[in-house]
């Protein structure tokens, strides 16, 4: 293609294959990753199959794109590894997210793996125990703060999110009041 080269392909394997299936909802048949130079720096792309039909990545979403390559690189990630991800449910719709969630807890099982992740999404974390989520906030002083045990709507009421705004906290009287205000103006 006008002097361009393909570094080499490679097909998702079955494990792979389904594991991109169940997360995005679909029943691909294959999926290949070609890597290449065709726009003058190192890239990919990917053809997928489904349904007998094929289509790149050009017109797949972005979300299947992160996916088969996230998905490439922690099913064969080595045993015991420690895995940072920054956002990965960027591009993934709620029931994505949730089943990419659902994958990833089955390989630190599976494999051992230690998962650390940042998000901003309360379908990636819902679920998850309280011990696993940490509250990194900038504090008063213009450093941060890490709350190591926090129930996915505290994280969330902090960065402004409305799904958890609606509770209601009853109290006996005046003074249970003022603990309960007190308690949530320090938690924040």
């Amino acid at each position: 293609w006008h002097g361009k080269n393909n570094d080499k392909s490679e097909l998702l394997t079955a494990d792979e294959l389904e594991a991109v299936s169940n997360i995005l909802g679909k029943n691909y048949t294959s999926a290949k990753i070609i890597q290449h130079d065709y726009f003058n720096s190192g890239g990919i792309s990917i053809l997928f199959q489904e349904n007998g039909s094929s289509y790149s990545e050009a017109v797949a979403g972005s979300g299947e794109v992160a996916i088969v390559t996230c998905i490439r690189k922690v099913v064969r990630a080595k045993n015991s590894s420690l895995i940072l991800l920054d956002e990965p449910e960027v591009s993934l719709h709620p029931g994505a997210q949730a089943a990419f969630r659902d994958f990833l807890l089955d390989q630190v099982v599976k494999k051992k793996h230690q998962i650390v992740l940042s998000t901003h999404s309360p379908s990636f974390i819902e679920g998850l125990p309280d011990k696993a989520i940490k509250l990194f906030f900038q504090n008063s002083s213009e450093g941060y703060d890490i709350q190591n045990k926090t129930r996915p709507e505290q994280a969330f009421i902090r960065i402004g999110s409305k799904l958890y705004s609606d509770n209601v906290i009853y109290v006996e009287d005046d003074l249970a009041q003022l603990l309960v205000v007190k308690a949530l103006k320090e938690i924040g």
